[in-house]
């Protein structure tokens, strides 16, 4: 995953749509069952797989959805 200025993760809000969509045609489950749940996220400096801006927008994501007070970021 390396994002960059020509394609940046997804905002919250194409995200937000992305979702709904799926929720409406039944590819996944309400994205509301998350609220509440934890969610640790993980990641390095030296981390090479997966850059700090997807991390970012997981947790925004994962705040909107679980509620920030229970989205846990770990960084080394």
């Amino acid at each position: 995953m390396s994002p960059s200025r020509d394609a940046p993760p997804p905002s919250i809000d194409d995200q937000r749509k992305r979702i709904a969509e799926a929720e409406r045609t039944g590819a996944i489950d309400p994205a509301a069952n998350l609220m509440h749940h934890r969610v640790w996220l993980f990641s390095g400096a030296s981390d090479r797989t997966v850059a700090s801006q997807v991390v970012d927008a997981l947790a925004g994501f994962c705040g909107a959805h679980a509620g920030a007070a229970n989205i846990f970021l770990a960084f080394w």
